[in-house]
């Protein structure tokens, strides 16, 4: 598998239970606990929407969260989740 942290790849074998992310994500998987809208989270991150929805959306494909409606939630996995730079 590959994850892409920041600028640099980061491969890693599938059963490693392990996903490397950067530290915004890591602070954006921490505030889904409760579902919320993408305003919410950028309000929180003191980030602007669009980057906002280009992280949940790079989330999204790596299976950590999901989308219902206008919420985001986060889904659970076994894999370790930890913070690369």
């Amino acid at each position: 598998m590959n994850y892409r942290v920041r600028s640099k790849d980061y491969w890693i074998k599938k059963d490693v239970k392990l996903i490397p992310v950067s530290k915004r994500k890591k602070a954006i998987l921490e505030c889904l606990d409760d579902p919320k809208r993408l305003c919410e989270v950028a309000e929180l991150m003191e980030i602007g929407k669009k980057s906002a929805s280009r992280r949940l959306g790079e989330m999204k494909r790596m299976g950590l969260i999901s989308k219902n409606g206008n919420y985001w939630h986060k889904l659970p996995t076994d894999d370790r989740i930890e913070v690369y730079e």
